[in-house]
């Protein structure tokens, strides 16, 4: 018999392997089922610019004419689709990881955009979108008479 030392920091353990279950979980766009079929979701960087928003979607693979771009009032919408390669006879998967079908991802803008004024660039897969920040302009003041 194998004495076995009790060691209480055994449960960092136990909080580890959740952690990775959580993070596996949040990390897959469609929970636990895995994806849509025909499905999947770019990744996506969104930083804030002092005159720009900038927008980055890897997008590996993709053509740039099976990208669309579009804004409809205060959102922006991205989407395309990743075409699987022809099937060559006589080749056995053992396992196939990469992603094809359609996507699509919508943002909603925290102020009003200009279409007119937003820039887009692909470039080695990697999409950037930028969306120039509108001047806002000093709210003017005014006492209101109460009847």
């Amino acid at each position: 018999m194998t004495i076995v030392r009790c060691n209480p920091l055994n449960t960092v353990s136990v909080l580890k392997d959740f952690d990775t279950i959580a993070n596996s979980f949040c990390n897959r766009p469609f929970g636990w089922f895995g994806e849509v079929e025909g499905k999947w979701m770019p990744r996506i960087d969104i930083l804030e610019r002092e005159n720009a928003y900038e927008l980055y979607a890897e997008l590996p693979g993709i053509e740039k004419k099976d990208i669309t771009i579009t804004i409809k009032d205060d959102m922006l919408m991205l989407s395309g689709e990743k075409k699987a390669e022809e099937k060559r006879e006589g080749e056995d998967y053992f396992c196939c990881e990469r992603r094809y079908g359609t996507f699509q991802r919508s943002f909603r803008m925290a102020e009003p955009i200009d279409p007119k004024e937003i820039t887009a660039e692909f470039t080695n897969g990697v999409l950037k979108i930028s969306i120039p920040k509108k001047e806002v302009k000093e709210a003017k003041t005014a006492k209101i008479e109460i009847k």
